[in-house]
């Protein structure tokens, strides 16, 4: 008991030096430092900073100048310089070009061409509008072939930390400068009407370039199966192998696919000829010839500032990624690499005194081991970024909020932090961590905090939510 308590005490600050700003109120010290104060907590790396917003001021500090893996908080950094780089009002186009004119009767001599220019939020009811769009315009036919562009990407689809598992799940979906639904394919899975058969796998959107091998059986054990996509050729192979119980209801899963340009492309010619637009099912993957100088159309995504809500509240990887290479293509121009972003990100960085090296950064979304940053690097990113009149209200309307929606809707309700905080979460096996802002009322300050658990959390991640909702509760508190 002895060795408990005298852990306990470091733990809870008594000889461990928590950073106080001299003038703030001891108990907002003695509170953030409970927070921490647990045995379950003896095992767990842990860092934490919490600053005013007003004047930056440290108002709590926990190891708040060490490394720690951030996971999914990487994604604060990744919007916050896409915001600054490329701007709120920035639309990604995704243009169609052609070498001749449509004749009179609808018919293109020559190829169409598609240039993908990153956009992260294509999907197939926008490849709907698209084809209604090109029949609008007179297109039936197309006599050469549809050209898929991903030229404004290099070839490397997958970044660091990709190999943290071999998972074909959505969340681990490839970057491509023309893709569609986040890289990924739905696959609805409901048992057959009797037991023995295979189960009933529909595939969305339906297209000739994922084919299912299905192995699965209805029976009458408990549902388990398992998705793994892989490259065949010009396709992704999709197998399912297991057993679906003959009473679960239908279940949709989402798997990655494999060659992003000709996912997109095969679909599109579907949607094509679908609105009466004759074009070969089959793509080809190339540049753009300069002798194709007619732009037939140009669609455009929504605003950044809007497409950032999805990925922040959704902590969607894929998005992520895109928006990492896109930076990489803007600053250094294309053929975007992985570290061509990362260099972008980089020289934000700079900018708001967070030198280089002082941080690991090598992917967008803070999937795997790949990144390392200090909690009080990222309130300083979370501090710069929501005082910024030209991005802050993107920015902070980007993140998931208390008790309300995004990754932290179930949590900290009925409290001082319900639908005031705004916060964004990670989690791997080895990282629990919490970071955001709080916005001050009248003559008070606003806090951003930010909390880092490393560790072996495996089976224990939401034990950590519980201590850092009592961290960020007190960081609400009094606002």
């Amino acid at each position: 008991m002895r060795w408990l308590s005298a852990t306990l005490a470091l733990v809870c600050g008594v000889t461990l030096g928590l950073r106080v700003a001299a003038g703030d109120a001891s108990d907002l010290r003695e509170r953030l430092a409970d927070a921490l104060c647990h045995e379950d907590l003896l095992d767990v790396q842990i860092g934490a900073a919490v600053i005013d917003l007003e004047d930056g001021r440290l108002l709590f500090g926990h190891n708040a100048n060490r490394l720690f893996n951030p996971a999914s908080v990487t994604k604060v950094v990744t919007v916050a310089s896409a915001l600054e780089i490329l701007r709120p009002e920035y639309r990604f186009p995704t243009i169609f070009r052609s070498e001749n004119e449509i004749d009179d009767d609808g018919t293109l001599k020559g190829n169409l061409y598609i240039e993908g220019r990153g956009d992260p939020s294509l999907v197939s009811e926008r490849f709907f509008k698209i084809a209604r769009t090109l029949r609008e315009i007179g297109l039936r036919k197309v006599k050469g072939r549809l050209v898929i562009d991903e030229s404004y990407f290099d070839r490397e689809q997958e970044n660091v930390g990709w190999d943290c598992d071999d998972s074909s799940s959505a969340y681990r979906a490839r970057a491509g400068a023309f893709s569609l639904n986040f890289n990924a394919v739905r696959l609805m899975i409901r048992p057959a009407p009797k037991q023995g058969q295979p189960a009933v796998v529909e595939v969305s959107p339906p297209t000739r370039y994922v084919q299912v091998r299905n192995k699965l059986l209805t029976n009458r054990r408990r549902s388990w199966y398992k998705a793994t996509s892989v490259g065949d050729g010009n396709r992704t192979l999709v197998e399912l192998k297991g057993h679906v119980h003959h009473g679960a209801p239908p279940r949709a899963i989402h798997v990655r696919i494999m060659d992003p340009a000709r996912y997109a492309g095969t679909v599109m010619a579907e949607f094509l000829n679908r609105e009466g637009i004759k074009i070969r099912r089959v793509p080809l993957i190339r540049p753009t010839p300069p002798a194709a100088d007619r732009v037939l159309w140009v669609e455009r995504s929504r605003s950044l500032g809007s497409l950032v809500r999805l990925l922040s509240k959704h902590s969607n990887n894929f998005q992520s990624e895109q928006l990492l290479k896109v930076l990489g293509a803007q600053s250094a121009g294309p053929p975007a690499a992985w570290d061509d972003g990362v260099d972008a990100v980089a020289g934000f960085l700079e900018r708001l005194g967070i030198r280089r090296g002082s941080y690991r950064l090598q992917n967008g979304s803070g999937l795997g081991e790949a990144n390392l940053f200090t909690p009080r690097q990222i309130v300083t990113v979370v501090r710069w970024a929501a005082s910024q009149p030209e991005i802050g209200p993107e920015f902070l309307s980007a993140m998931p909020v208390a008790a309300a929606d995004g990754t932290i809707r179930w949590r900290m309700a009925d409290s001082e932090a319900d639908r005031v905080l705004r916060a964004k979460t990670g989690s791997l096996e080895s990282v629990s961590a919490l970071a955001g802002v709080v916005l001050g009322q009248g003559k008070r300050h606003g806090r951003a905090f930010a909390i880092f658990m490393n560790g072996e959390l495996r089976g224990r991640i939401r034990r950590m939510w519980k201590f850092q909702d009592a961290f960020a509760k007190v960081v609400a508190g009094g606002l």
